[in-house]
């Protein structure tokens, strides 16, 4: 055989970022390997290298990246995938099919359990090649804040003074009662957050422990993922009750014209969450976004309230998930159990 599947081994970072580097071309390549695979709290990438068999070069490369999960209130080493890529002269031989088997294979001896991940469509064949299975499809889903995509879909737009459509999109607004008030909030109130304290390692645990399947959001993971992430700005709101305790929190992220949210994080009540919903609208009408974007297991309770709120899925944009496991558990199956956001991906 031409070529065989190999951990990477030390001294090869320098050859890996390389060959990343004709993938991964939005981001410094260095800085990105620098902080996703060696800054994660919850443990180093792993990396899993198919090279020629004459002459070692990379032909393809996949990395899994480890998460802290909780199933059922069990704690289990986890992880996300990512990073499979095939050089095109070596594509069409089963290349990526044998990366992710021995991805399913090996990781169970560096203690990881269960692999989660939304493979892109070239990937979820392989995945499965490669035993994982299949529990359902998430999707991508928007709440609309503004009139002119429906006046450019009428030709209107350019009709419509601007000043007219930023007070019919005000109106819109509070007419759908997307923004918060005294008759939602049941003394809840939202602050901006540059920090997590130790008050809420008990509120993380309660929160995570709620769902069947979560990742661990502890203080390194936060610190990491939200603070000292150096390609996505985020802009934490935390939901505060009357005694001025943290109770959950929503990350968003402004990318052109929409307000994305990265991360919901909160007990699974409709006040708690519409709360936090009704933040995030605030946030976005004050940054002149024209939707809210996220993405939605609308299977799972939390998923529900979004969709009652006003979110609309996609019926395009459908995102398969896979999980590779040698866990004898039904509920990683089930998709109503999974909670994964968008910063549970990572990459």
């Amino acid at each position: 055989m031409p070529w065989y599947i190999r951990k990477i081994k030390p001294g090869e970072e320098e050859a890996f970022v390389s060959f990343l580097s004709a993938w991964v071309t939005n981001v410094p390549v260095e800085e990105r390997f620098r902080w996703l695979y060696e800054g994660n709290p919850h443990g180093k990438g792993e990396i899993w290298l198919a090279v020629d068999t004459m002459t070692e070069k990379i032909a393809a490369c996949t990395a899994i990246f480890p998460k802290k999960i909780r199933i059922n209130g069990s704690m289990v080493l986890g992880c996300v995938g990512g990073d499979t890529y095939v050089d095109p002269q070596w594509r069409r031989q089963g290349i990526a099919a044998a990366l992710h088997r021995a991805t399913a294979v090996e990781m169970m001896d560096v203690g990881i359990e269960l692999h989660y991940g939304f493979p892109l469509a070239d990937n979820f064949q392989a995945k499965l090649k490669a035993g994982a299975r299949h529990p359902g499809h998430f999707t991508t889903a928007a709440l609309y804040l503004s009139s002119q995509p429906l006046l450019k879909k009428m030709k209107l737009a350019r009709v419509i003074p601007s000043i007219l459509q930023r007070a019919l999109d005000a109106t819109m607004v509070r007419a759908m009662g997307l923004l918060p008030s005294s008759v939602h909030e049941n003394g809840y109130h939202t602050e901006h957050m540059t920090s997590f304290d130790t008050t809420f390692e008990a509120v993380e645990e309660e929160i995570t422990s709620s769902f069947a399947i979560c990742c661990v959001r502890d203080l390194p993971y936060l610190k990491w993922r939200f603070f000292e992430n150096p390609f996505n700005k985020y802009s934490i709101l935390g939901l505060k009750d009357k005694g001025g305790a943290l109770r959950g929190y929503v990350a968003l992220e402004v990318v052109g014209n929409a307000t994305v949210i990265s991360d919901l994080f909160c007990l699974q009540e409709e006040t708690t969450v519409g709360s936090l919903l009704r933040a995030a609208v605030k946030f976005a009408v004050s940054h002149g976004s024209q939707s809210i974007v996220t993405m939605v297991n609308p299977e799972e309770p939390l998923g529900k309230y979004l969709l009652r709120f006003g979110f609309r899925p996609s019926h395009v944009n459908q995102l398969p998930l896979i999980v590779l496991t040698a866990l004898d558990c039904a509920t990683v199956n089930d998709l109503k159990n999974w909670h994964i956001t968008a910063a549970d991906l990572d990459v």
